[in-house]
């Protein structure tokens, strides 16, 4: 049995998913830049 679903369907879907991956991605490269940065953080008072 064939969709019913039109190309507009399709294109708002993959809209939707693209957008939400492009809002996604600031806070994950913050969140591993936070990481990043405490582990020098660390790094650097072992030295000590």
């Amino acid at each position: 049995m064939g969709s019913n679903h039109s190309p507009l369907d399709a294109l708002a879907a993959f809209t939707l998913g693209f957008i939400a991956g492009v809002i996604s991605t600031d806070p994950i490269v913050q969140y591993i830049e936070r990481v990043h940065r405490e582990s020098s953080v660390l790094r650097s008072h072992d030295d000590i």
